[in-house]
């Protein structure tokens, strides 16, 4: 198991889009989540972000049910698609497990 999952999201971690009015978000699809506005701060305090480093590491152990399933680290999890399905980004509705 690569330990990184178990500290950063599979899909989120590491992670940073710039749409082409310059706002940086933790996910292409996450457009209501602005990070900052390139065009105001440097790309290296964007980088630095809390609520940047917030959504790396949202790791399936804070979503709940995904905390407690024993698949938790092997399957994928898009926060954006739960996101539009629950509106909330901790939301679960797609599951394969069906939790």
């Amino acid at each position: 198991l690569n330990q990184s999952v178990e500290r950063y999201h599979v899909c989120l971690g590491g992670t940073l889009a710039i749409t082409a009015d310059g706002y940086a978000l933790p996910c292409p699809l996450l457009r209501n989540y602005i990070v900052a506005d390139v065009k105001e701060v440097r790309l290296k305090r964007v980088l630095r972000k809390r609520r940047l480093k917030e959504f790396w590491r949202m790791t399936k152990d804070k979503i709940e049910p995904c905390s407690n399933c024993p698949f938790k680290y092997i399957c994928h999890d898009c926060r954006a698609l739960e996101y539009q399905a629950t509106g909330d980004i901790e939301g679960l509705e797609y599951c394969i497990i069906d939790l």
